[in-house]
């Protein structure tokens, strides 16, 4: 699968820091519905070097994730990016 491209519906524009945690709530929303619909959370810390996430669904379930290598100056977005691909 190719790798998570970036699209309109990341928010907000960066530049974005550097930091050793990072959550990312996953919606659903539709046109014309009701409001945005939390369908996951995903929770994300990085310790030296390697990002350890986890995936937390509507029913409170958490899904471990496999560690993913990180480098030192990337920031959360590619982090995440890099935690989802590994997903993929």
């Amino acid at each position: 699968m190719p790798p998570l491209q970036p699209s309109g519906n990341l928010r907000p524009d960066g530049p974005y820091p550097c930091d050793a945690a990072a959550t990312v709530l996953i919606l659903r929303s539709t046109v014309g519905g009701p409001k945005e619909v939390l369908q996951a959370r995903l929770d994300i810390l990085v310790d030296s070097g390697i990002a350890h996430a986890s995936i937390v669904k509507r029913d409170n379930l958490r899904i471990h994730v496999e560690p993913v290598r990180v480098g030192a100056d990337d920031d959360v977005v590619t982090i995440v990016r890099k935690v989802l691909n590994a997903l993929l």
